[in-house]
């Protein structure tokens, strides 16, 4: 059973899941109320895993690799490489 000693956010995303690919919610007094939920093809995990295959990773194998690497990552290199139109003037 479900305890919740405080009002509690909840946020699950999922690629895509097995209803729903991003849930909203609040845990309070032991139960749980949905706020929102958002169904395939409306996916931040699949929108991530598209990005990981635009990297080169294959999708649904290489986000852990992604999401590690993101660190070392320079943001404005990438940036600009990616969309051209995004370069600021120094």
């Amino acid at each position: 059973m479900l305890r919740f000693t405080e009002k509690t956010a909840i946020l699950g995303i999922d690629g895509k899941g097995e209803y729903a690919t991003t849930f909203f919610g609040v845990g309070e007094n032991g139960k749980i109320r949905k706020i929102k939920e958002f169904y395939d093809p409306d996916s931040l995990g699949g929108l991530y895993g598209a990005i990981t295959e635009y990297l080169g990773f294959e999708m649904l194998d290489g986000e852990y690799k992604v999401m590690g690497m993101a660190p070392y990552g320079d943001r404005t290199n990438t940036i600009s490489r990616a969309w051209p139109s995004s370069r600021t003037a120094s």
